[in-house]
């Protein structure tokens, strides 16, 4: 700037700023389809918007995304609503927000105004006194935030920490035709694996677990429907081959005690923590966060989301809001979220059984907010003539790989799962002595 124009700008009667601009930021962010773009909050030139940019600040750290909704919520716990200009103020802003060609043309103009402002509080402390050395003022510039654009992408600066992850952070299932297909889990990613009740999904869930924990991966089970107890006796299961009902009622003969007690020796071992329904109480939804954010593991598995029990009128919003903050959760921990999740139960009425993405239950922004989906299926169930393992995978989407039914060997009796080029599924010292047991 030359110094006619900052002569200029300080003898502005008012600060530069620009109301509609903020209220079109504001907006854009209140209607939940953007992330926040990287403002301060004292870029802000009304006391009233920088209060609703800290509540939307507030709300993105903790659900993962701002709406109008959960904004004014926030405001109100805050005890700030009135002074941010009540509902009616949020409503104009989003109004304007939903008319708003371009956020980042937008929230340019908000910074340039706000580096502007603090141009003129400098320039006024320079005549007011001229105390500021030049190591202070070259400071001050410097701490000026740079352009918006800069902030919200720089591909150098993407690019450089894409490539730093290529072969580190790849997290491998174990299912080497999955892996093959989506290129396998991220940090920070959310899947959402459904199916409808009887068709595996827990026996699927716990099968995945046991094959990335031998692999070294840490993993959280976190279970709204069963106790430990039956965790623990599907884990044997799958380990030994040993069925469910002979696990449950005791009927074992001396071999497959010993079996059992040496899988148990060995589950010890691995870096698997099971959280059973006896041990977490209601399930509520602040709960449930809580019990993901105490995970440690690198993968952490909720089954599932219908059994989360929330307290708003719209069931459909409350899950959205609930996998939301999974979602934001893992980002900020960057561990994978694996949430299990009902299908809606017309699936059964279809000819093939085969279900889609537009049949998971109660919310359509499951299927938006997730970066995978996986669908389950067991075609026995609509077709008996078929070989009674079978077993179908639909990786229904998946954002950056691709998608398509990956085939599967499934024993209902003991849950182990496998696939067709790789045969039944050893011991864990890898020795062929799996049992056939489907009593």
């Amino acid at each position: 700037m030359s110094d006619r124009g900052l002569v200029k700008l300080l003898s502005l009667p008012v600060p530069p700023h620009d109301l509609s601009a903020e209220r079109a930021v504001l907006g854009a962010v209140l209607s939940g389809a953007t992330p926040l773009p990287p403002l301060r909050q004292e870029e802000f030139f009304a006391d009233r918007h920088r209060l609703i940019w800290a509540a939307c600040q507030a709300v993105e750290a903790l659900d993962g995304r701002a709406g109008l909704v959960t904004v004014a919520a926030q405001l109100a716990a805050d005890d700030t609503l009135a002074e941010a200009g009540g509902p009616a103020h949020l409503a104009l802003c989003a109004e304007e927000g939903s008319v708003l060609p371009s956020l980042l043309g937008a929230a340019r103009v908000v910074r340039e105004l706000a580096q502007q402002r603090a141009l003129i509080h400098l320039g006024h402390e320079l005549a007011r006194d001229g105390t500021l050395s030049h190591a202070e003022i070259a400071g001050r510039l410097a701490a000026m935030p740079g352009p918006v654009a800069q902030a919200i992408w720089d591909p150098v600066e993407t690019w450089a920490a894409i490539t730093a992850r290529w072969g580190a952070e790849y997290l491998r299932t174990g299912w080497d035709p999955l892996d093959r297909l989506t290129g396998g889990l991220w940090p920070g990613e959310l899947l959402v694996v459904g199916g409808r009740t009887s068709h595996g999904k827990t026996a699927f869930m716990t099968a995945t677990a046991l094959r990335m924990v031998l692999a070294g991966t840490p993993v959280d089970i976190v279970t709204l429907e069963d106790p430990v107890e039956a965790i623990t006796r599907r884990l044997v299961a799958q380990i030994t081959g040993i069925s469910y009902r002979r696990l449950r009622a005791g009927e074992l003969d001396e071999a497959q005690r010993a079996a059992a007690t040496v899988a148990i020796a060995r589950l010890a071992g691995l870096p698997l923590r099971v959280t059973g329904i006896d041990r977490h109480g209601e399930g509520t939804e602040d709960g449930v966060l809580g019990l993901l954010a105490q995970a440690t593991g690198r993968v952490v598995m909720l089954d599932h989301l219908q059994r989360v029990v929330t307290r708003d009128p719209s069931r459909a919003y409350a899950l959205e809001r609930v996998l939301g903050r999974i979602h934001a959760l893992a980002q900020r921990t960057g561990q994978v979220a694996w949430v299990n999740c009902q299908l809606n139960r017309e699936v059964e009425a279809r000819k093939d059984g085969r279900p889609t993405l537009a049949d998971l239950r109660d919310s359509g922004a499951i299927e938006i907010l997730a970066r995978q989906v996986w669908l389950l299926s067991w075609p026995r169930k609509w077709d008996a003539k078929r070989y009674y393992r079978d077993y179908l995978v639909d990786v229904a989407k998946a954002t950056e790989s691709g998608t398509g039914p990956v085939d599967f060997r499934w024993d209902p009796a003991t849950g182990r799962c496998w696939t067709p080029d790789e045969g039944p599924p050893w011991d864990l010292e890898q020795t062929p002595t799996w049992v056939t047991d489907k009593d």
